[in-house]
């Protein structure tokens, strides 16, 4: 086999054999992990910032702004982003919200980018597609599956080794 041959093999395959890591561990909206709640509010103005009750995890802020967010290698925008920013005020998590009739489409553009070897996984609510962690980034699809609140999100959260390789 040619060094031309193998070397077009070898970029045609990364694509399929990529993890979660090579498509989020550096890219976070803009900035990488561990970004400010002032940074995501100047980059993005106009949201909204509360403090995340909701979550285990104490002194959590969410920041949820609207627009046409677009992520890598997906071409259908996100609407909706919310930023959470640990107790430290650093991004740990995004959820990018999608429409309802967008959700299918959705879903196989982000597993034409992430692989379709996945875990599907049912809730009471919602139907669950969880590829392998990768060292520094997770991330999960859900789709609602109740008619009365019908919805979709790609969540991305940084992984310990990834907030501290960053400081």
């Amino acid at each position: 086999m040619t060094n031309t041959l193998r070397a077009l093999l070898i970029l045609w395959c990364a694509p399929a054999l990529a993890d979660v890591d090579a498509h989020f561990a550096n890219w976070v909206a803009g900035y990488g992990w561990g970004t400010t709640l002032q940074q995501i509010q100047a980059k993005y103005p106009g949201g909204f910032a509360w403090p995340n009750k909701g979550s285990e995890v104490k002194g959590e802020v969410v920041y949820a702004v609207s627009g046409s967010f677009a992520l890598p290698g997906v071409e259908t925008p996100s609407p909706l982003v919310h930023f959470i920013f640990s107790k430290d005020n650093e991004l740990q998590r995004i959820f990018f919200h999608f429409k309802p009739a967008d959700r299918d489409t959705v879903l196989y553009q982000i597993a034409q980018q992430l692989g379709q070897d996945y875990l599907i996984r049912d809730q009471a609510m919602s139907r669950q597609f969880e590829w392998k962690r990768g060292r520094m980034v997770f991330a999960r699809y859900e789709i609602g599956s109740g008619p009365e609140f019908p919805w979709a999100f790609l969540g991305i959260k940084a992984m310990n080794d990834q907030k501290q390789s960053q400081k």
